[in-house]
């Protein structure tokens, strides 16, 4: 009996150091996006709605488009601060002229899951991973709504799992709010541009030193002129990938609809040079998907340039 308390004890404790480690390290990257946030509002680039689904919204360049580009980040909420602070900073520096020379509309979610960043989650409120709830897995396969293949790396992993009986990638049994209305957008821009439609998710990568954008293994003919461009223009590492497997809502937007969608994943490097060792140690400490305050220079610089080129691939 002493044992157990004394382990229950411990565990306590760490998770204490991890809580505490992790308010600290992301309290100067909220206070900068919410500065940006501040900005963008006051430009009319962003508009702000408190207590709606997604609390900043933004349609910038023309009324009248023959192109639609789709950018959001912040799926994973406040463990992924490095992405929604790289979007709003693109954001403040569109060419406004040239999408209406161009007739382009951007369109930008900076924060999906608004829950998640205001309580430094990666779920939603209700525990579920919206990267991965889309109704399409979620009605068929959900008996134990874990993903395949989730692996431990060691204890400190394990325990989240064992009190609260989800993973980081729980896909959740029922269809969320926030993917109901982002897939009924997506079907929406895709049923009236078609090829003309573009949608970028924006993450924080955690297990590579480069960035890597992903296009869904579900299409028979992937937009290869575009792929061959960006990577002629971009160091960033592209590959195919299948959500579907995982649930994912770009895949059930593209069975939805029967048509090919342009939606592509991008995961944002913060570690300069990935070892084994430094995501353990990130992952107990929730930091993970943070560059350290000597990365962060390197990193956003590479971030910037990256989702500059991925931008001007599509215009």
């Amino acid at each position: 009996m002493v044992q157990i308390i004394v382990i229950l004890v411990i565990i306590w404790f760490l998770q204490m150091l991890r809580d505490l480690r992790k308010m600290w390290i992301r309290l100067d990257s909220h206070a900068r996006i919410e500065k940006k946030f501040e900005i963008l509002v006051n430009q009319k680039l962003l508009t702000r709605k408190r207590n709606s689904i997604f609390n900043f919204y933004g349609e910038i360049g023309s009324k009248n488009p023959q192109k639609v580009v789709l950018l959001q980040s912040g799926v994973h909420g406040g463990l992924e601060l490095f992405a929604i602070e790289v979007l709003l900073d693109k954001i403040a520096k569109l060419d406004l002229e040239m999408l209406e020379e161009k007739r382009i509309k951007v369109i930008v979610i900076p924060i999906v899951n608004q829950y998640g960043f205001d309580n430094s989650k990666r779920t939603n409120e209700n525990g579920v991973d919206l990267a991965r709830n889309s109704g399409y897995i979620t009605t068929h396969l959900n008996k134990i709504p874990f993903v395949v293949g989730w692996s431990f790396y060691n204890i400190f992993m394990i325990i989240p799992v064992l009190l609260t009986g989800k993973t980081w990638y729980n896909k959740g049994f029922n269809l969320q709010r926030e993917t109901d209305t982002l897939m009924r957008l997506y079907r929406k821009n895709l049923r009236k541009y078609k090829d003309n439609f573009f949608c970028f998710d924006f993450h924080t990568g955690n297990t590579s030193g480069e960035s890597r954008l992903f296009f869904q293994e579900l299409y028979k003919q992937p937009h290869v002129s575009f792929i061959n461009t960006l990577c002629s223009e971009t160091s960033m590492h592209i590959e195919m990938i299948d959500y579907g497997t995982d649930g994912g809502f770009f895949e059930k937007v593209a069975l939805d609809t029967g048509i090919n969608f342009n939606a592509f994943t991008v995961e944002l490097a913060v570690i300069a040079k990935y070892t084994h060792k430094k995501y353990v140690m990130r992952y107990f400490f929730h930091t993970v998907f943070e560059p350290t305050e000597k990365e962060y220079e390197q990193q956003k610089k590479e971030a910037d340039k990256e989702i500059d080129n991925i931008f001007s691939s599509v215009i």
